[in-house]
């Protein structure tokens, strides 16, 4: 398995946009409001996206 791209899970997509922009420099390629691509292939997603909790859905094998 290759890792690829982290996805981190925010409360607040706008102060996380600008902490990534302003502390290290990340621009955003993607944004479709609540799941947005920053350069370096971080993914951000807001916490409270569709119906399903992250918790369940995180898996690592």
């Amino acid at each position: 398995m290759k890792f690829k791209n982290p996805l981190l899970v925010v409360t607040d997509m706008e102060q996380s946009k600008k902490f990534y922009k302003d502390v290290l420099g990340l621009r955003g390629i993607m944004d479709f409001g609540a799941n947005v691509t920053l350069t370096g292939g971080v993914c951000l997603q807001t916490k409270e996206k569709g119906k399903r909790k992250w918790s369940s859905i995180i898996t690592i094998h």
